[in-house]
C-alpha cells in the first residue's frame, strides 16, 4: 500500500487502515543534479519527489530508532565488521529518549 498521496503524507497504521491525512508543507531546495541522478539510479527512482520521499521515510525511521535508544548499524557479512551510523542529529534525538526506571535509576541499598 502506497503511503504517499498528492505530495503529502497519509500515515498507515499497523492494520493497514489509513489514518487522518496530515497537513502539507511544500519544501524547495537545490541539490546537485549528478548526485540526485546517481541516487535515483541506485534506488531505481527517476523522480526527485520520490527520492526525497524515500529519504524522509528513512530519516523518520532512523530518528525514531534513536529516540528509543537504538543504534543504526551496517554489517559487512564478509569481514563480520559492524559500522554505526553517527550523526549529530541522531545524538540530539537520542538525548530526547524517554528515561526508563530500570535503565537510568541507580539501585538503592537499605540502610
Amino acid at each position: 500500500m502506497d503511503i504517499w498521496e498528492n505530495f503529502g503524507i497519509t500515515t498507515i497504521n499497523r492494520e493497514g487502515m489509513s489514518m487522518r491525512k496530515k497537513s502539507q508543507t511544500e519544501v524547495r531546495f537545490t541539490v546537485d543534479e549528478d548526485f540526485l541522478d546517481e541516487l535515483g539510479e541506485r534506488l531505481d527512482q527517476s523522480k526527485a519527489t520520490d527520492i526525497v520521499r524515500t529519504a524522509l521515510t528513512l530519516l523518520d525511521w532512523v530518528s525514531n530508532e534513536a529516540i528509543h535508544g537504538r543504534e543504526i548499524l551496517s554489517a559487512d557479512e564478509n569481514s563480520n565488521k559492524f559500522y554505526r551510523l553517527a550523526m549529530p542529529e541522531l545524538s540530539r534525538a537520542r538525548a530526547k529518549a524517554p528515561v526508563t526506571l530500570s535503565a537510568k535509576v541507580p539501585a538503592t541499598t537499605a540502610g
